[in-house]
């Protein structure tokens, strides 16, 4: 019998060796049925003995790999913090040095001014009323009552859930050049970058 059989073939084979048995009128037929059963059985175990120690290997490797994984995002991460670090150590001392680039036969460095919007800093609890957002949660009674003036008597406070400042209405203020309590606008840093 042929090593090279799938699990199909030997089920086929498995079956059509129990019909001989269940057909067969000598006791010579019954034999060979038998052998043939017991060949097919053996093959059936050696196969699912294959099948199982190539599962168990399988899930051994996604094991191995998901440590390794682990390890590698870990490396990534010490590379990349070390590169922040020493380019944010770099920037600092071109700007001591009044530096704004270096070049060199392999490349050059420059310190740039961060772009986008400049952060800001806010004292929520100074912010005016009309520049906060608040998201918060009723039961139908709190919101029924919220809506003929939530302080009316027994009216439970609602549970806030959110509080934020309105950004852009904010930034729209600071742009028009408005001063907003509780808003301070910080620097917007800089960068190095690497050509």
């Amino acid at each position: 019998m042929s090593e090279n059989l799938t699990l199909y073939e030997i089920h086929e084979g498995l079956r059509y060796a129990m019909e001989q048995y269940e057909e067969a009128t000598t006791e010579d037929q019954r034999v060979e049925a038998e052998a043939l059963i017991q060949a097919f059985a053996e093959a059936e175990v050696k196969k699912g003995e294959g099948i199982i120690s190539y599962l168990k290997v399988a899930e051994h490797m996604a094991t191995s790999a998901e440590a390794e994984e682990r390890r590698h995002a870990e490396r990534k991460q010490r590379w990349r913090t070390r590169a922040e670090r020493l380019k944010k150590w770099i920037v600092l001392v071109m700007q001591a040095a009044g530096r704004k680039s270096i070049n060199t036969p392999i490349g050059s460095m420059s310190v740039r001014g961060n772009g986008g919007a400049a952060p800001l800093q806010i004292n929520f609890d100074v912010l005016e009323p009309h520049l906060k957002i608040v998201t918060a949660e009723f039961n139908d009674a709190c919101f029924h009552s919220f809506l003929h003036y939530m302080k009316t008597s027994g009216a439970p406070e609602p549970r806030v859930i959110d509080r934020k400042p309105d950004m852009a209405e904010i930034r729209r203020r600071l742009k028009a050049g408005e001063t907003v309590a509780g808003v301070v606008e910080l620097e917007r840093g800089s960068h190095l970058r690497i050509e």
